[in-house]
C-alpha cells in the first residue's frame, strides 16, 4: 500500500477539506449476500440509521491520493456544544485523486435537532493522533428521508410517538378510536390527557381485550385524567374485559381522575368484565372513577361484573376525593354495580374522605348495589371524619340502599369515622336502608373510633333494618365514647326503635346505660338459677315507687347505754330529702327503741335499746339532685292525642292487637 511521509502528510493536513455538495441517503440494503434462487424475490430490511458521506481531499488545490485514517464525530453546534452519539474510525480508507467514499452509523441520533459533523486526518496505517479539519460540516435533511415511511400505511405497533402537545388526535363520527389487541388503547402523559375521545354519536373511546390486559387504560403523571371520554349519546368510556386481572376500564393518576367519563344520555363511565374489574380507577389527588351523567336511566358510573367487582376505585387525596364518584342530574343512579359473584359497588381509601360517594338530586339512589352473594355496597375507610359509604339524597329516594338475598346489604368498616352514613330529607325514606331475606344483617357497620352505622332523618327513620333470620341492623365499636349503633331524633319519635314478633326488641351486652328518663312496663333481673344454673332462669321484679326514692340500710351494735351513731356517706343530704326510718330489734324485743336525734351532718342516732343489742335500721329519701329536682316522674299522664285509643298493653286488657300503640308505629311511618 502506498504512504506518504510524515512530512509530506503534514503538509497534506494543513490544506482544507473540500466537501462534495452531497450527502446521500442509501436506499433498502439486502438482508444478506447469499445467492437468491432465480424468480424468488430478494428479502428486505427496513431502513437504518446509516448514510454514505463523500468528500474530497486536496494539497493545494492539487488532488490527495494514496491511503488515509479518519475519524468521523458528530455535534450539535457548528463550533462548540456536545459531542453526539460515539466517534466513528476509518482505518486506511484510499483516496483517489482527491475522493473518498465512507458509510457512517451513528444510531438514532437524528431526532430532528441539527447536527455537525467534524473530520480528523492522518496517515493510513499510522498511530499518530488525528489532525482536526476545520470547519465542521452540517448535516443535510437527506437522513431524515428515512422518515417518510411513517407517512405511508404500516404497522406502528413498537413505536413511540412524543411531541409537545397532544400526542395523537383522532376524531370520527361513530368513534374516535377504535383498537385492539393485547391492549386496546393505552397512552401516558405527563401533563394532559392520557387517553381522550370525543364522538357525538357513538363512543368517545372503546377498546376491546380478550386477554390478560386491559382494553382501555391510560396514566397520568400530572393534572389531567389516565382516562377521559365525553360523548353526547353513548357511553363517555366504555370497556369490556374477560381477563381475570385485568378491568374493562383502567385508569391511573398521581394527581387527576384515574377515569372520568361524562355522557348526557347514556353511563359517564361504562365497564364489564366476566372474570376482574368492570371499572378500576386509582388517583392519590382525585377521583379513582368519576362519571357524570343527566339520563334518566342512566348511571354516572356503572360496572357490571359476573365474579370480580361491578366498580371498584381507590385514592389516597388529601383533598377530597373519593375512590368512585358518580353524579347524576337526571333520575338515574349517581353510582350502580351489579355483581353476580363479587361486591356490586367496592371503594377502598386511606385519607379523609369517602371511598364510595354519590349524589342524586332526583328520585333514584346517591348509591345503589346489586349482589346475590356479596355485599350490594361494600366501603372501608381508615377517616376519622368520614364513612366508607356515603350516600346523600335531596329528592325522594334513599342516600343508600344495598340488597343482598346472601351476605350484607350494606357492609362498612371504620377505623375511626363512620362506617355507613346516610342523609335524606324525605319523609318516606331512610338515611341510610338495608334489607335481607338470608341469614346476614341488613345493615351492618363496623368503627374502632367512630360510629358504626349512622343515620339522620328530619321526617322518618334515620336507620332502618329488616332481616328474616339475622339481625335487622348490627353495629360494633372499640371506641371508648362512641357507639356501635346511634340514633337521634329531634322530634317527637324514636331514636331507636326495635321489634321483635317473638324475641327480644333490644339485646344489649354487657351493660345498657340511660342517659335521662327510662319508661318501662315492667322490670326484673333474670339470672340463671343458683340451685341449677344450667337449666332454670331466676326472675326479681324490681321495687317500684311514686317518688324517685333512694333506700340505705344496715345493722348496728348498741353501746353500754343502749344507743348507736349510724354514720351516712358525706353526699347523703345533698343527694336525699324526706327522711323516712324503721328500726328493728334483733334477738331481743325492744318496746323502747327510736331514733334519738333525725339525720344531720349526714348521720343519726338510735337510743331506747339494751346494751350491745343488734338493731337492723332502714332509711329512705326523695332524690334533690338538679336533674331529679328538673325532671320529676309525672305519677299521671294524660296520653297525647295521637296515642288517644291506644293501649300500651292491648291483651292484657283483652283488646286485640291493632289497638296496641307499638302496632300504630310499626304499621305507620314511624317504622
Amino acid at each position: 500500500m502506498k504512504h506518504k511521509t510524515w512530512a509530506h502528510l503534514l503538509a497534506v493536513l494543513g490544506l482544507t477539506l473540500a466537501l462534495s455538495s452531497g450527502v446521500a441517503v442509501s436506499g433498502r440494503q439486502t438482508l444478506a449476500q447469499d445467492t437468491v434462487a432465480a424468480g424468488a424475490a430478494s428479502p428486505q430490511a427496513a431502513v437504518g440509521a446509516a448514510f454514505t458521506y463523500q468528500g474530497r481531499l486536496t494539497d493545494a488545490g492539487n488532488p490527495a491520493d494514496g491511503s488515509y485514517d479518519f475519524e468521523f464525530t458528530l455535534y450539535d453546534d457548528p463550533s462548540a456544544g456536545s459531542q453526539v452519539g460515539s466517534a466513528i474510525t476509518v482505518e486506511d480508507q484510499a483516496v483517489d485523486d482527491g475522493l473518498f467514499t465512507v458509510r457512517l452509523d451513528f444510531g438514532a441520533v437524528f431526532a430532528g435537532d441539527a447536527r455537525y459533523l467534524a473530520i480528523g486526518v492522518r496517515p493510513g496505517g499510522s498511530t499518530g493522533a488525528y489532525t482536526a479539519l476545520s470547519p465542521r460540516q452540517e448535516i443535510t435533511a437527506a437522513p431524515y428521508a428515512l422518515y417518510a415511511l411513517d407517512v405511508a400505511a404500516h404497522d406502528h405497533w413498537g413505536e413511540t410517538w412524543t411531541g409537545a402537545g397532544t400526542g395523537l388526535t383522532l376524531s370520527g363520527g361513530t368513534t374516535g378510536l377504535s383498537a385492539s389487541g393485547a391492549t386496546g388503547v393505552s397512552g401516558s402523559s405527563s401533563s394532559g390527557y392520557g387517553v381522550y375521545g370525543s364522538s357525538t354519536s357513538g363512543y368517545g373511546v372503546y377498546g376491546s381485550s380478550s386477554s390478560t390486559l386491559a382494553s382501555v387504560y391510560g396514566s397520568n403523571t400530572s393534572s389531567g385524567p389516565g382516562v377521559r371520554g365525553a360523548s353526547s349519546s353513548g357511553p363517555g368510556v366504555s370497556g369490556s374485559t374477560s381477563s381475570s386481572t385485568e378491568a374493562g376500564v383502567y385508569g391511573s393518576n398521581t394527581s387527576g381522575s384515574g377515569v372520568r367519563g361524562e355522557s348526557t344520555s347514556s353511563h359517564g363511565v361504562h365497564g364489564s368484565s366476566t372474570n376482574g374489574y368492570g371499572i378500576y380507577g386509582a388517583s392519590v389527588n382525585s377521583n379513582g372513577v368519576y362519571g357524570a351523567t343527566s339520563s334518566s336511566t342512566s348511571a354516572g358510573v356503572y360496572g357490571q361484573g359476573s365474579s370480580g367487582y361491578g366498580v371498584a376505585g381507590r385514592t389516597s387525596s388529601g383533598a377530597g376525593y373519593a375512590g368512585v364518584s358518580g353524579w347524576n342530574y337526571g333520575a338515574g343512579d349517581g353510582v350502580s354495580g351489579m355483581s353476580t359473584g363479587g361486591v356490586g359497588v367496592y371503594g377502598t381509601t386511606a385519607n379523609t374522605k369517602p371511598a364510595i360517594w354519590g349524589n342524586q338530586t332526583a328520585g333514584a339512589a346517591g348509591v345503589w348495589g346489586v349482589s346475590v352473594s356479596g355485599p350490594g355496597v361494600s366501603g372501608q375507610t381508615a377517616s376519622g371524619a368520614n364513612a366508607g359509604v356515603v350516600g346523600n339524597n335531596t329528592g325522594s329516594g334513599p342516600g343508600v340502599s344495598g340488597t343482598s338475598t346472601s351476605g350484607n346489604g350494606i357492609y362498612g368498616s371504620s377505623g375511626s369515622g363512620h362506617g355507613v352514613s346516610g342523609a335524606t330529607a324525605n319523609s318516606t325514606n331512610a338515611g341510610v336502608y338495608g334489607s335481607n331475606t338470608s341469614s346476614g344483617p341488613g345493615v351492618k357497620g363496623e368503627s374502632t373510633s367512630g360510629r358504626g352505622v349512622y343515620g339522620f332523618s328530619a321526617s322518618s327513620t334515620g336507620v332502618r333494618g329488616e332481616s328474616t333470620f339475622g339481625y335487622g341492623i348490627y353495629g360494633s365499636s372499640v371506641a371508648s365514647d362512641l357507639a356501635g349503633v346511634g340514633g337521634e331524633n329531634y322530634g317527637d319519635g324514636y331514636g331507636v326503635w326495635g321489634y321483635s314478633a317473638a324475641g327480644w326488641g333490644g339485646y344489649f351486652w354487657p351493660s345498657l346505660w340511660v342517659n335521662g328518663y327510662l319508661a318501662k312496663g315492667g322490670g326484673s333481673f333474670k339470672i340463671d338459677h343458683p340451685l341449677d344454673p344450667e337449666h332454670k332462669y331466676l326472675y326479681h321484679s324490681f321495687v317500684e315507687s311514686p317518688d324517685m326514692m333512694n333506700v340505705y340500710n344496715g345493722n348496728v351494735i348498741l353501746d353500754e347505754k343502749g344507743e348507736a351513731w349510724v354514720e351516712l356517706p358525706a353526699w347523703f343530704e345533698a343527694l336525699n330529702r324526706d327522711f323516712r326510718y324503721q328500726l328493728t330489734p334483733i334477738g331481743a324485743p325492744g318496746p323502747n327503741l327510736h331514733i334519738a336525734e333525725e339525720v344531720a351532718a349526714n348521720r343519726f342516732k338510735i337510743a331506747g335499746g339494751t346494751a350491745g343489742g343488734k338493731v337492723s335500721w332502714q332509711v329512705t329519701g326523695i332524690r334533690q339532685d338538679p336533674y331529679a329536682e328538673a325532671n320529676r316522674i309525672p305519677v299521671e299522664e294524660t296520653k297525647p292525642p295521637k296515642e288517644q285509643g291506644t293501649y300500651l298493653h292491648p291483651a292484657a286488657y283483652g283488646q286485640p292487637a291493632s289497638k296496641g300503640l307499638d302496632y300504630r308505629e310499626a304499621a305507620g311511618g314511624g317504622e
